[in-house]
């Protein structure tokens, strides 16, 4: 099972919800981010949404298995029932958590992006 840790990747820092971050919710003390870790992060939920996807398929098959497979009467029409909502739930937090992962991946290349452009006027500052 994965973590999700701090790194301590080097390059730039930015800090969220500061002047330069789009949301313009206001300052997050001592919360700071590199593009590096924000893209490191989109792929680490990526592969734990691929891992838990993959488990809630196997689950899925053993349900339809048992609801299939000669199960009848009221216990096994509540647990079908049941399971159907279970699983439209999880499918939905994957859902999010694959579209978490897509947006930090973005946020971290525009990030870079922006981090690349400023180190380039910041060079060109006094050249003739």
């Amino acid at each position: 099972m994965h973590r999700l840790a701090a790194t301590r990747a080097e390059g730039p820092r930015r800090v969220l919800g500061s002047r330069s971050d789009v949301r313009g919710v206001g300052a997050l003390p001592g919360f700071n981010v590199t593009p590096v870790e924000l893209q490191a992060t989109a792929v680490l939920l990526n592969q734990i949404g691929d891992e838990v996807r993959s488990e809630l398929s196997r689950l899925g098959a053993d349900a339809d298995g048992l609801l299939e497979g000669g199960w009848r009467g009221p216990a096994a029409v509540t647990f079908g029932r049941g399971w159907q909502q279970w699983s439209a739930g999880a499918t939905e937090v994957l859902d999010a958590l694959e579209a978490m992962a897509h947006l930090l991946g973005v946020s971290g290349a525009g990030y870079g992006s922006a981090d690349a452009d400023s180190a380039r006027a910041l060079s060109r500052v006094g050249q003739p």
